[in-house]
Order: structure tokens, then sequence, then C-alpha cells
């Protein structure tokens, strides 16, 4: 997984681009971060990527990204744009742009101080929401992963520093490999009894309201839902989904979560907070509509075209919002993937995100939004 920075191209020295991640994992973050070293690798910039801890969980990453874990040296020894993903990245970086010899950048992934609420006692979202703003304070430049997320934290932050930059994923090389065998034979029998098939994709916690998900396909013998995921939740969501007599599949943590997508009807997101999902963005991709819980970004997402919200708080309107939805066409799935293809294919986010890495670059710490 590690290989020397990229060569400098026609004699022109490369943007020196350090990504900081908090592990070398397959969350959301790690996945953005991974996708912007490999694609910002082959188009000359000369790119690292660090993580915090833990050990390296992927197989991905270009060989021309030189990737290693964090070393307090690098604190002041790192040249060039630090590119931090996440609350703890973001602090390190802070500290690396104020004495060291980087320009610290970052990619927001979400609204912090309503998403760590859900993990932690108000006393520690508080102490972290301090600190975090503060940190940010010493930034360059502030990418939003939407508009709603630019409004919330040009509020907060009151700065001229932010950007949108829409989440994106790389394309995938090849066919998608199929669903696992006994996954597929699930769908296949669910398809046969006349459900519809949803899927989840994300991590069991409170914030994503699986639960609630669960318990309402678990009283409709017309659903069927595949879970896919793992976390504090999964005995209730076991539990739940024991008396809907094999309607609900936990299938676990899924690598290769894009087959399973596009063998299902419609992928449901409840959350009660979100960033812009990459699972969303992975349906879209394959061209399953979605069905949203009717937050912010949510709703930015179904004006785009994507799918449709729902009270997810409720659950009153769950099976009305689906039928809405209709079942997934072959021209509908082809309307989905051209607006997937126009506004967050790889090819788009990297052009956008490499306009705003040069723009840093060549302003230095005083470049503006």
């Amino acid at each position: 997984m590690t290989g020397d920075l990229h060569p400098a191209a026609e004699g022109i020295p490369p943007i020196r681009y350090t990504l900081l991640v908090p592990r070398l994992d397959t969350t959301g973050p790690t996945n953005l971060a991974v996708d912007l070293a490999n694609g910002m690798a082959t188009r000359g910039l000369a790119v690292q990527l660090l993580y915090l801890g833990g050990e390296p969980q992927r197989s991905d990453v270009d060989p021309a990204v030189h990737t290693r874990r964090f070393r307090g040296s690098d604190l002041r020894n790192t040249p060039g744009i630090v590119h931090s993903h996440g609350l703890r990245p973001d602090l390190v970086a802070a500290i690396m742009g104020v004495f060291g010899r980087s320009i610290a950048i970052t990619t927001l992934h979400g609204h912090l101080p309503f998403h760590i609420a859900f993990d932690y006692p108000p006393w520690k979202t508080a102490m972290a929401w301090y600190a975090w703003r503060l940190a940010l304070s010493r930034f360059t430049r502030i990418i939003c992963l939407s508009a709603t997320m630019h409004r919330f934290y040009r509020y907060q932050f009151k700065s001229r520093q932010l950007a949108i930059v829409y989440n994106f994923r790389a394309a995938r090389h090849g066919e998608n490999p199929p669903p696992d065998a006994a996954t597929a034979r699930w769908i296949a029998e669910q398809r046969a009894s006349g459900r519809t098939v949803l899927i989840f994709v994300g991590s069991l916690t409170r914030r994503k309201n699986i639960a609630l998900l669960a318990r309402s396909v678990a009283m409709s013998d017309r659903l069927a839902l595949v879970v896919c995921g793992r976390g504090p939740d999964m005995a209730q969501i076991d539990a739940i989904a024991t008396p809907a007599e094999g309607r609900i599949r936990l299938a676990g943590h899924v690598a290769e979560v894009q087959s399973i997508i596009a063998a299902c009807d419609c992928l449901v997101l409840p959350s009660h907070a979100e960033g812009l999902s990459l699972a969303a963005l992975e349906a879209g991709q394959v061209g399953v509509p979605l069905l949203l819980s009717n937050i912010a970004v949510h709703r930015e997402m179904a004006a785009l075209g994507l799918g449709t919200t729902f009270d997810h708080r409720r659950f009153g309107d769950f099976e009305a919002k689906l039928a809405g939805l209709g079942m997934p066409t072959l021209a509908r799935r082809e309307k989905l993937i051209a607006i997937w293809t126009s506004m967050f294919s790889a090819e788009v986010g990297l052009a956008r995100y490499l306009e705003v890495i040069r723009d840093v670059a060549a302003g230095g710490k005083n470049s503006g939004d």
C-alpha cells in the first residue's frame, strides 16, 4: 500500500497534497479520501495519505499514493496542502497549519454538533464543538458536501472560507460482483412472494433511525428489507426482525454493497441527521431510487430528482411515499444514472476538488471563497 510520491510533470514541481483520515477503513469520509487520493495522483499531484490510528483495511489505494501512519514529526514537516477528513484529523491539521509548513483545508462530512450529540453527553458535545470551531478558524478552505451544509456553516463561521463540492463516488472498474448466494436467493424469494425489496446501508446507530424502519417493515407483509451494516443497535434490529418471518435480512458489513443495491427496488435512509450519504450516490449510480428522511440535505437530494422524502419520525406516509416512487423501470433507472453522471460522478467531483486545490495552492493562506 506504500508507494513513492508522484513525480513532477514536465519539469514543474507538483502540488504536494496530503490527505489525513482517522483510520484507513471503509467509512464514508475515508472512502471519499481514498477516491480523492487516487484521483489526484493520476492528475499529477504529489499525494500522500496519512491515517491517525488502527490497522489499514484498504487494498484499493493507488501505488502512486504514499500511504502510511501519521507521525509526530508530520506536525511541522508536511509542506503543501493538508486536507483533513473528520473531527480528530481537523484538530491535527489545525496544528499543522499554525505551527508547521502546511496549508490546512477540510471537507465537512456532516453537521457536527447534531451528529455527535447522538453518541456523546451534552458536555462532551459542547467541548468538541468549541474546539473544532476554533481549529477550523485557522483553515484556508472549508468544503461542504451540499448547499444545505454550506448554509449551515456559513451562518456558524461568518466567513468567506467555504466552498461547495458535492460528494462523489469513483466508478468501479469492470462489472460489480454479484450479491453473495444467500442474499441473492433471499431477494429472489421476496420477489417471488410479490414484495417490494428495500435496502438500508449504514451504521446501525440511533442517529440512523434504523430501528423504526425495521419496525415499519415488520408490520407490512408487502415489504422486505436487507440491512447492510454493523453497529450498537444490531441486537435491537435482530430482535425486531425475528417475528418478521424472514422478511428482514441482516447482512452485516458488506464490502461491495453496490451489487446488492442494484438488485433491490429502493434504498431507504431514515436518518435523523446526515451529511451526504455515499450509499445514496451508489444507488444513483445504478439507477435505484431513494426514500429519504425529511431532513434538509435529503430534501435537497429529492429536489435534484434522486427520490422523495417521508415522515421519518412517525412513518405515517412511508408506504404511500414508497408507492409514489413506482417500480424502478429501465427508463427511470437511466434517468437516475444520468443525474448521477452529471452531478456525482468521479469526473465531476474530482474536477471541482482540483479547482479548489489549485486555487488554494495559488493563493496560499490568504485564499478565500
